[in-house]
């Protein structure tokens, strides 16, 4: 009886395993935001005394503690012909403990890459539900900035078997 309750239990946690996919392969080029509508001719935008508009967001890559994604946008350099970019990511509108390596953007339209992480201090376990383009000028004042939705829940430390079964049974801690 206790063989036959170990059989099961190691097949029950091989097809587990299995079935888990890594995040890369589920999200890797899925389109989060796309406003074909924002993709009007650069000298239009201006003339209609617009600063920033995101066009389309995309996943590049999407791993527990790191989110890469490509963004399309409009910027009419009403700020300077070169500025910076980088973001944000909160849960409900509360930022978190997360990093984002910045990304130059030009006047035009042009496409930066964010990269989002967890900071050292973040929990193991962290959620979000947008993600936040933001345009700062040379003295790192930020001019301009859009959300764009997505959920994601982030984990740290949570490698190989064991990391895979607890991420099975993580939830989102409580933010206050």
């Amino acid at each position: 009886m206790k063989t036959r309750i170990v059989v099961y239990s190691v097949l029950l946690i091989i097809i587990l395993l299995v079935s888990l996919k890594p995040a890369t392969i589920k999200n890797e080029g899925l389109i989060i935001y796309n406003q074909p509508q924002n993709d009007i001719p650069v000298e239009q935008f201006i003339r209609n005394w617009e600063t920033m508009s995101v066009i389309k967001a995309q996943v590049v890559s999407d791993i527990d503690d790191r989110l890469i994604l490509k963004i399309d946008y409009l910027y009419s350099g009403d700020h300077g012909d070169v500025v910076t970019t980088c973001g944000g990511v909160s849960f409900d509108g509360k930022r978190g403990d997360w990093s984002c390596r910045p990304s130059g953007v030009k006047k035009g339209r042009g496409t930066a890459i964010l990269s989002f992480g967890l900071s050292s201090a973040a929990k193991d376990t962290e959620c979000s539900t947008d993600i936040t383009f933001s345009i700062y000028d040379n003295k790192g004042s930020v001019f301009a900035h859009q959300k764009i939705p997505y959920e994601k829940i982030w984990y740290k430390n949570k490698n190989g078997i064991l990391g895979s079964v607890s991420k099975l049974f993580s939830s989102c801690p409580v933010y206050s």
